[in-house]
């Protein structure tokens, strides 16, 4: 079964929405999809939501 790829939050807080919550710099997620250039993702490490889509 193949590794699922790692990805570290490394800004965003000068781009797009702004929401309630957000992920935290250094956060790491792991990819469940990729489309395009929309991740949905798992938190691992960090806070912000357990879940979600990024761009």
């Amino acid at each position: 079964m193949a590794e699922k790829a790692v990805w570290e939050v490394i800004g965003g807080k000068d781009k797009g929405k702004e929401y309630k919550e957000r992920l935290s710099f250094a956060s790491l997620v792991e990819q469940v999809e990729l489309v395009g250039k929309r991740l949905h993702y798992k938190l691992l490490t960090g806070s912000g939501p357990e879940s979600g889509k990024a761009a």
